[in-house]
């Protein structure tokens, strides 16, 4: 159990706040397969229910993947440029 605790503490200190998510969607849709796996063997329809959600769960991490992308393209990038201030001249003629 130690272990686990240490694990967990580790991944919280190294990763940042995206990738914890995407790490815990990516964990859940594949965990809800193997599940609906073994469950389908027992009831074909509850393991196809549970399958749905894992389907759902991965379209969740792709979809949080390709905005988190587009706002760090367009969005975030902008916010770190910093401005060009520009200085007029004030030469006398």
């Amino acid at each position: 159990m130690d272990a686990v605790k240490t694990y967990l503490q580790k991944w919280n200190t190294q990763k940042n706040a995206f990738a914890k998510v995407q790490s815990t969607y990516i964990a859940l849709a594949v965990g809800l397969f193997l599940v609906a796996a073994v469950i389908s063997l027992i009831n074909p329809n509850l393991g196809q229910s549970i399958i749905f959600f894992s389907l759902i769960s991965f379209l969740v991490f792709v979809g949080n993947a390709v905005i988190w992308a587009l706002l760090q393209t367009f969005i975030v990038a902008k916010l770190d440029e910093k401005p060009v201030v520009k200085i007029a001249s004030r030469t006398r003629k």
